[in-house]
């Protein structure tokens, strides 16, 4: 009888081992790729210093912030600027506030034109005051070149009547001042136009002081007594004083 040959379970162990060991080693051997990946390779470069040198000359480039000079409209703003400010409580609104100033200007410039116009202002913005009428039952009229103004004063202060005397002294002045060619005298015309007819400053001022104690007393309707009119009186002896030195 033959023996039985042993080398079938050797075989057996062998191919156990091969299938366990052989996928221990496949799984130890680095990854290439992964290895690839973990270093990469650098690569040193540098700048062009040609192309450093034309951006460094390029205008286009520069971002430096120019400040404006600080004339004297930009000290102005600021100063308006800063009053309204603390004018509305620390207002930032700067399109407001420029606004603001564009609306005074353009008012500024509109009384600059019309005062070289000589256009009187106050009759746009409020209505004349329209003057008692001195009626014919006082014996006086409009006229003020018909009329003898020594007798018709006297006869005002004689009776008291110390605002009918304070008009008849400013109609008397403007009569001197129309006789000695000082002003063109015309119905209607306010007091502030036969002002700036004036040439002289000293027959100017005298007329603007009467004129003013005029107003006070006809127009305001405020009661004259004999010390307001004689201040009246006063003005009025001084311009033509000066009247008859220009003459």
């Amino acid at each position: 009888m033959r023996k039985k040959s042993n080398t079938k379970p050797l075989l057996h162990v062998l191919l156990y081992l091969l299938m366990v060991l052989v996928p221990l080693f496949a799984f130890a051997q680095p990854d290439s790729t992964s290895a690839a990946l973990r270093e990469p390779q650098w690569e040193e470069r540098y700048f062009s210093a040609e192309k450093l040198q034309e951006l460094q000359e390029d205008d286009r480039l520069v971002y430096e912030i120019e400040v404006a000079e600080d004339d004297s409209w930009g000290r102005i703003k600021r100063w308006f600027f800063t009053k309204l400010s603390q004018l509305f409580g620390g207002a930032s609104s700067s399109g407001l506030l420029d606004g603001m100033v564009y609306v005074v200007c353009i008012g500024a410039g509109i009384f600059i034109i019309f005062r070289f116009l000589d256009v009187d202002l106050t009759s746009l913005v409020q209505r004349r005051a329209v003057a008692p009428s001195i009626g014919v039952n006082e014996g006086i009229t409009e006229n003020i070149h018909a009329l003898d103004f020594e007798k018709e004063i006297g006869s005002a202060v004689e009776q008291q009547e110390f605002k009918r005397a304070v008009r008849l002294l400013y109609l008397a002045s403007l009569k001197r001042l129309a006789d000695a060619g000082l002003i063109r005298f015309e119905p209607g015309k306010t007091n502030r136009q036969y002002q700036r007819e004036l040439r002289s400053p000293q027959c100017s001022s005298r007329f603007a002081s009467l004129g003013h104690v005029f107003e006070y007393a006809w127009y305001g309707d405020f009661p004259v007594n004999e010390q307001l009119y004689q201040q009246a009186e006063q003005e009025y002896r001084e311009l033509s004083k000066l009247v008859e030195v220009r003459v």
